[in-house]
C-alpha cells in the first residue's frame, strides 16, 4: 500500500514557518481522511452487488445471443435441406421427362 495521497493530503506535523502542519489542521486532516477510508470500505458492498448484477445481465444476453446463432443455424440447415430436395425433385422431373416418363 503507498502512503503517498495519504501523506499529500495529511502533511507533516509541523512548524508551519518550516513547511510543516499545526497539530488541530493535522488532526482535522487526519479524521478527514479516516472518514473518507470508512465510507470507501462501505461501499464496497454496494459494488459487489452492482458488479454481479451486470455479470448475470452479461449471462444473460450471451444466453440470447448463442439462442440466435442457434436458430438461424438452424433455419439455414432447414433451407438448404429443402433447397437440396427442390434440387433432387427438379432432376428427377427433368430424368422423367428425357425418357418420356411424364
Amino acid at each position: 500500500m503507498t502512503l503517498g495521497p495519504y501523506s499529500s493530503f495529511v502533511g507533516k506535523l509541523g512548524n508551519p514557518e518550516l513547511g510543516g502542519v499545526p497539530l488541530p489542521e493535522f488532526t482535522r486532516r487526519q479524521e478527514l481522511y479516516r472518514q473518507a477510508e470508512i465510507s470507501a470500505v462501505t461501499e464496497v458492498p454496494v459494488f459487489v452487488r452492482k458488479a454481479h448484477e451486470i455479470y448475470e445481465q452479461l449471462s444473460i444476453s450471451r444466453n440470447e445471443q448463442v439462442q440466435l446463432v442457434e436458430n438461424y443455424q438452424n433455419k439455414l440447415a432447414q433451407a438448404g435441406e429443402t433447397q437440396e430436395k427442390l434440387a433432387k425433385d427438379h432432376e428427377n422431373q427433368l430424368a422423367q421427362a428425357n425418357y418420356g416418363l411424364v
